[in-house]
């Protein structure tokens, strides 16, 4: 992982795997929203993912984020 030779910390539960979908994107990203403490920011790999990943933000979990 690029971040473990920089001395970055990682919460345990924030780095997940997908398949780089938009489904996995939705799936995923809800997992973390409704983590007792979920990340501040995520970063997807693509855009599909990101963009499930916004919505799954957007739906349930009520997040705002910038649409421009």
């Amino acid at each position: 992982m690029p971040w473990k030779p920089a001395g970055a910390p990682i919460t345990e539960g924030y780095v997940r795997n997908g398949r780089f979908s938009y489904a996995d994107g939705l799936t995923e990203g809800a997992a973390l929203l409704a983590l007792g403490q979920p990340p501040t920011a995520i970063f997807a790999a693509n855009d599909e993912t990101a963009l499930g990943v916004l919505e799954a933000a957007r739906a349930p979990a009520g997040c705002a984020y910038p649409m421009t």
